[in-house]
């Protein structure tokens, strides 16, 4: 898909969808790749196709996954400084490539990614996650906010301080075994999170 992708199935670069369109259509275990530029939208993109796997850092003319570049090829998910930027309600969902940008929460958790699922599965790889900004008080994850997840795996991941937040760029709250912010994470490495039997 490209920024300016309007075909409804965006079967090649020839003739690409839009990120809206593609969440939409999207059917178990599809696989999107993203071009460079900035993709926003009038509200949240939400994923609620399970297995769905995001791969950015395309220029517009690969054949294999191995041909991206998400160092220079960079892909912008922007929340316009108006809302949300990814919320996911699927299981076994695969972020990568990605820079998660310019979200704004004024009423719950999570700028930048918010997961709410019970028991369900994230991989996030190679993202940047920055300039995400919770307004309110007690608003917990501006990067990100996993609520009762099932194992979060995080890795390459870059996450420096996000502005107006008081309480952590990342959030973890996978109840009720596990409750901690993650202030200024930087690169990881590797970062898995599993909840744990009662």
């Amino acid at each position: 898909m490209t920024t300016d992708g309007t075909d409804p199935t965006g079967p090649s670069w020839a003739q690409p969808t839009s990120l809206t369109n593609a969440l939409a259509i999207a059917t178990t275990s599809n696989v999107i790749w993203m071009a460079e530029g900035t993709y926003t939208n009038a509200s949240t993109f939400s994923i609620s196709t399970n297995g769905l796997q995001i791969y950015g850092g395309f220029d517009g003319t690969e054949t294999l996954l191995s041909e991206r570049d998400w160092a220079n090829n960079g892909v912008l998910l922007d929340g316009g400084a108006a809302h949300r930027v990814v919320d996911i309600q699927a299981n076994d969902v695969l972020l990568d490539g990605l820079i998660i940008t310019n979200g704004l929460e004024s009423v719950s958790h999570g700028a930048g990614v918010r997961m709410n699922n019970s028991g369900q599965n994230l991989t996030m790889l190679n993202c940047n996650v920055v300039g995400n900004t919770i307004a309110l008080n007690f608003g917990y994850g501006c990067g990100a906010y996993f609520y009762n997840a099932g194992t979060v795996l995080l890795s390459n991941l870059c996450v420096p301080g996000q502005p107006g937040h008081l309480t952590g760029e990342w959030r973890w709250f996978l109840q009720p075994w596990h409750d901690a912010d993650a202030p200024g994470l930087r690169d990881p490495g590797e970062l898995r999170l599993r909840r744990r039997s009662a």
